[in-house]
């Protein structure tokens, strides 16, 4: 909340603001690569990723949420992470699919958006 604020503060319109909320996790595949006693729970990031909706949409700003698409896309069979946790190239498009969306409405068209496989 405190970033939305200060962003606010430098004269950003909260419209202008795009918050993504944490991806989920695969919990199965992060037992297979790190074992059970792992730390992060899918039910704990899934309300950190409540609280920085909430946060977007108290405050007029959009919304990203990564948590209820990756949740979706593994429910789907489409795997996005590499280890359960960190992204594979399947979920950094689909993280990028968000930004693209958010930029493209308020990019003048004649700038061109760069494709992100050219970026690296």
């Amino acid at each position: 909340e405190r970033l939305v604020c200060r962003l606010v503060d430098l004269g950003i319109q909260p419209g202008n603001i795009l918050v993504l909320s944490a991806p989920s996790l695969n919990e199965e595949m992060l037992d297979v690569t790190y074992g059970p006693e792992r730390i992060r729970l899918n039910d704990v990031t899934r309300r950190y990723a409540e609280v920085a909706m909430e946060v977007a949409r108290q405050r007029g700003c959009q919304c990203g949420d990564l948590f209820g698409m990756f949740e979706g896309a593994v429910g789907r069979g489409v795997q996005p992470f590499s280890d359960g946790l960190h992204l594979n190239e399947r979920g950094e498009e689909m993280v990028y699919g968000v930004v693209e969306r958010f930029v493209e409405g308020r990019v003048d068209p004649q700038w061109p958006i760069p494709d992100w496989k050219g970026l690296t």
